[in-house]
């Protein structure tokens, strides 16, 4: 063991460090730094430019494409459909329960329509299965029994009722329905 007190040889490396990081940092930022870069604000910066690589162009094109169908179709619910689909997919989730309850209003047997708009009214809450949306599942589900989205969004429902085991069992029976590929 050395002769200095361990606290004493501690005082000593932080002293030794408080000076040889910034002899050593001053020369870096010399080397590698713009000093004479005038500073800017962050919020006064530029954006980076949007990455468009070929899906997002593409992604942009068809709901493009939906818009102009849905406007030009007013009175079919397909085009709506479709354009609440892709809505959703793009994050506009507004929009998208707007075009779905459309879809929904022109065509009222469509479970795949009334399923869509639940899961779009839920996402405008935040995840939580309003009235609106329950009706809407259980109408998908009258349907069509096994629609996933209308049983998972249903066992939501349930979980957030406060029936937990119900909603545990719901979703361990969709997962057993689902394809080994799921």
């Amino acid at each position: 063991m050395s002769g200095k007190p361990r606290h004493q040889r501690h005082l000593a490396l932080a002293a030794l460090l408080a000076i040889l990081v910034p002899l050593a940092s001053v020369p870096l930022y010399l080397d590698l730094g713009r000093p004479s870069l005038p500073n800017q604000p962050f919020a006064l910066r530029e954006a980076p430019p949007e990455a468009t690589d070929g899906v997002v162009a593409a992604a942009r094109s068809r709901l493009q494409e939906a818009e102009a169908r849905a406007e030009e179709s007013p009175d079919d619910a397909q085009p709506w459909f479709d354009l609440g689909r892709l809505r959703l997919v793009a994050g506009d989730v507004d929009g998208a329960e707007i075009a779905l309850a459309r879809a929904r209003e022109l065509d009222p047997t469509r479970m795949e329509i009334a399923s869509a708009h639940g899961e779009s009214l839920a996402r405008i809450s935040d995840g939580l299965v309003t009235p609106a949306a329950r009706e809407a599942f259980e109408t998908a589900l009258a349907g069509n029994s096994g629609d996933p989205r209308a049983r998972y969004f249903l066992a939501l429902a349930d979980y957030q009722a406060g029936y937990e085991q119900d909603a545990l069992e719901a979703w361990s029976s969709l997962a057993g329905d689902a394809p080994a590929d799921a």
